[in-house]
């Protein structure tokens, strides 16, 4: 893919053979960490870090499954517009519902720092 390959050039990304392994371990982990999220009576930090990981997860499968890998958090989430592909729906609808719980979370937290009266300065 030229985007992913000039991000090779410019050392954002590195090319490293897929694993089919290593894939399916994200894919499981992910699955765990979405249905962990939504379990009732969890602390909204944890509901917010499991569906955050969930998506990091599957947009690093993602991007494996490519070819590609990446240390940086924030590119993973990038390269999604052209690592989804034929499989987009798959991906984009897991990804968002892990988006989805992990902003239900953090809107719940800063209810709750609200209702406390607690102020981020």
């Amino acid at each position: 893919m030229k985007e992913l390959d000039n991000l090779v050039k410019i050392h954002k990304l590195k090319l490293e053979a897929p694993d089919a392994k290593e894939f399916a371990g994200m894919i499981r982990a992910a699955e765990t960490k979405l249905k962990d999220a939504a379990i009732v009576g969890l602390s909204v930090d944890s509901q917010f870090s499991l569906a955050y990981s969930a998506a990091h997860a599957l947009s690093l499968a993602a991007l494996r499954w490519h070819g590609y890998r990446s240390e940086s958090r924030y590119l993973v989430f990038h390269c999604l517009q052209h690592t989804v592909g034929q499989n987009g729906v798959y991906w984009i609808s897991a990804i968002a519902n892990a988006i989805w719980l992990s902003m239900r979370a953090a809107l719940r937290l800063i209810l709750s720092c609200l209702r406390i009266g607690y102020v981020i300065s």
